[in-house]
């Protein structure tokens, strides 16, 4: 459920960020907004609810992948994201966690 005026997000591996954000009504989302990747990537859609209903989010997410060197092979990937029924991130690769500089 996410209240007036909130703002908080689920991560992955402490790093990667889904923003949970109180954009309900907002006719252009931006990378700061409800299903965003944070800072990176603004969500498709705006499928935010009025604040105080309850919403579903749905992560499919792929961990960066390294060699046996342990240098990095591949990005890690919001391989999709649905917030309320709807897709608001597909196939988004991301070099570095969110809220850090590349």
């Amino acid at each position: 459920m996410v209240a007036a005026h909130s703002n908080s997000g689920v991560k992955m591996m402490n790093i990667y960020e889904i923003q949970i954000f109180d954009s309900f009504g907002k006719e252009k989302p931006n990378a700061t907004d409800c299903g965003a990747v944070y800072q990176e990537s603004p969500p498709k859609v705006n499928a935010c609810k009025k604040p105080g209903e309850w919403q579903t989010l749905v992560i499919e997410f792929r961990a960066p992948r390294f060699n046996t060197a342990g240098e990095k092979t591949t990005n890690a990937r919001f391989v999709k994201v649905t917030l309320n029924g709807q897709v608001v991130q597909e196939n988004f690769d991301i070099a570095h966690g969110t809220n850090v500089s590349p």
